[in-house]
């Protein structure tokens, strides 16, 4: 029991947290996201197969999971940053539209637990 115990710890979750992604320009190299009134934090842009839904082959995506919101409503937001140009050197683009999503409350606590022989 004690081994299985001990393998589940180290199994990852069937659930993933939810993701704001976006397709950015190849040039891209990170990005800068906004959530709410939280402080704008920059994330690395990733290269990923071009396909019908990541056209662009790199894609910025940054894990809302992670932040531990509070239930309620946020207004998300993004940037795109191109590092190093020798002339003009860091550009950074103006925001993307942003878009709302609803962390929903906890369910309530169970009621009356009980023991049942059946």
């Amino acid at each position: 029991m004690k081994k299985l115990l001990a393998i589940l710890a180290f199994v990852p979750s069937a659930y993933a947290a939810p993701f704001f992604i976006a397709d950015v320009n190849p040039a891209t190299a990170e990005c800068g996201v906004t959530v709410g009134a939280l402080p704008k934090v920059f994330i690395p842009a990733q290269t990923v197969p071009v396909t019908a839904t990541e056209p662009t082959g790199r894609i910025c995506k940054h894990d809302l999971g992670a932040l531990g919101l509070a239930a309620g409503t946020y207004s998300l937001a993004m940037t795109a940053k191109a590092l190093g140009d020798p002339v003009w050197g860091t550009v950074e683009s103006s925001g993307t539209a942003p878009i709302s999503t609803t962390k929903p409350a906890a369910v309530a606590v169970p009621q009356n637990p009980k023991l049942s022989v059946n």
